[in-house]
Order: structure tokens, then C-alpha cells, then sequence
């Protein structure tokens, strides 16, 4: 049986999804194990699905809820809470390396969680993305001006990431994109409410694009 590994940070809008996916794994045969905050424990084993517990027993929504109370601009809120998360993330990286050991596939969350670990010991992975906004627009053409503030704000959203490769010896990257599957990133919503971005790569697929058969297919190909 293929053993599968999905990690994800964050409320329950950052869970619920893939329980949903673990099941549908599950259902196909799939050794699933999904790891996030021990405070969504009971959550996920009710639905059946073997839990790993990764990071801090803290109620995660009670936390973030805090920090957005404490901040009135909505931009800066998120960020914040963003960064308390991150951070949770570069810490738990012992947790998530020991984890994804043994696993035939990881199937890395919005966060990016599991990723770097991942190739550090040399499993494949697929993207499952909740936010379209996370997605590059690697097709679309670009002006120098750009292209220079996209470096910019490439570099400061992998500073996280770099700092866990930093542990495994690796070199840092300069974009998250350089993390990311290069096989396969399902994105869990309906056409009818997302178009298709003219500018996404082709490995790109929306939920009513054949998002699952794209999936089964992929792992029976490993």
C-alpha cells in the first residue's frame, strides 16, 4: 500500500480540505497520514484519518484570533499571522522530517509545509493549494520594473523556507516556486468560481478539470 503524508497549519478552513482529500485517498486504497496542530486531533480522527501531531498544543484560532485583534489594518493582520505560523513551521521541521520518512508521496499544503523536508530525503511531492493568490503567473510577460519588485517579494516570502533548508545544509532559494512540485498543484475550487488563470502553468488544475482523476493517476504512475 502506497503511504501518503499531508501537512497543514492553520484554523479549521486550513484542515477541513484535506480531510476531505485524505478520505477520498483513503478510499482508493492510500495510506494516508495527516499532521497539523494536536489541538485538531479529534477532528481528524473522527474522520478516520491517522494524525500526526506537529508543533505547539496551543488552540490555534484562539492565538491567531489575537494577534488580528491586537492589529486593525487587515494587511499588516495577516501578515502577522502569517509570520506566528511560519514560525511554528521552522520549528516544528524535526517533526515533519521524522514524519514524512518512509512515504511514498508528500502532498504539500498552501503553506508549504513538508516541502523542503521532503526533498531533502528525495520523495516526491504534488501541491494541493487553497488560496490562488499563492500561485504564480510564471507565463505572463513581464516588464523590467516586474520583474524587479517580483524579485523582491519572491525573496522575502522564502525567507521561512531558507531557514529550514538552512538546517539540512542546503542552498537557500531565491522563490518558493523553486519548492513547489513541478509534477502537479491541484486547486480545490470550482470553475464557476475561479477561472482558470491564463497565466498558470500547465500543471495547474482546478476541481472541475478532473482535479482527483488527475491525482489517482499520478500516484499509480509512482
Amino acid at each position: 500500500m502506497k503511504k501518503t503524508a499531508i501537512f497543514t497549519m492553520g484554523t479549521r478552513g486550513d484542515v477541513q480540505p484535506y480531510i476531505f482529500l485524505s478520505k477520498e485517498l483513503m478510499k482508493n486504497g492510500y495510506e494516508v497520514t495527516l499532521g497539523s496542530h494536536p489541538c485538531w486531533r479529534e477532528l481528524i480522527e473522527d474522520a478516520g484519518i491517522h494524525f500526526k501531531p506537529i508543533g505547539p498544543d496551543i488552540d490555534i484560532e484562539k492565538e491567531t484570533a489575537a494577534i488580528r485583534g491586537k492589529v486593525s489594518n487587515p494587511v499588516l493582520s495577516m501578515i502577522k499571522t502569517m509570520n506566528f505560523v511560519f514560525r511554528i513551521i521552522q520549528e516544528s521541521t524535526t517533526e515533519i522530517y521524522e514524519v514524512c520518512k518512509g512515504k511514498d508521496l508528500i502532498i504539500v499544503s498552501h503553506s508549504q509545509m513538508g516541502a523542503v523536508e521532503a526533498g531533502v530525503l528525495g520523495i516526491p511531492t504534488i501541491n494541493v493549494t487553497l488560496q490562488t493568490e499563492m500561485i504564480g503567473e510564471k507565463l505572463k510577460p513581464k516588464t523590467f520594473k516586474d520583474k524587479v519588485i517580483g524579485e523582491i517579494i519572491a525573496k522575502q516570502v522564502a525567507k521561512p523556507y531558507n531557514k529550514i533548508r538552512k538546517v539540512y545544509g542546503q542552498d537557500p532559494v531565491k522563490s518558493v516556486d523553486e519548492i513547489m512540485s513541478d509534477q502537479l498543484n491541484l486547486i480545490p475550487i470550482s470553475r464557476y468560481i475561479v477561472k482558470r488563470n491564463p497565466y498558470w502553468e500547465e500543471k495547474m488544475c482546478l476541481q472541475d478539470t478532473g482535479m482527483m482523476k488527475k491525482l489517482i493517476l499520478f500516484l499509480t504512475k509512482r
